[in-house]
């Protein structure tokens, strides 16, 4: 799914529960194409808990 930046920026909190439940997330500025969200993959997510 594709959101304006500005619509992300009031709608960041449901948009990173739609990341982490596995939609695809791209953030676009005067329609091009500036970020994404995704979900951590699990095993990205066992390093950063390492001490």
């Amino acid at each position: 799914m594709e959101v304006p930046l500005s619509i992300a920026k009031a709608k960041l909190c449901e948009l990173v529960h739609r990341a982490e439940a596995g939609e695809d997330i791209i953030i676009t500025e005067w329609g091009r194409r500036v970020a994404r969200l995704e979900p951590v993959k699990p095993a990205a997510v066992a390093v950063l808990k390492k001490p």
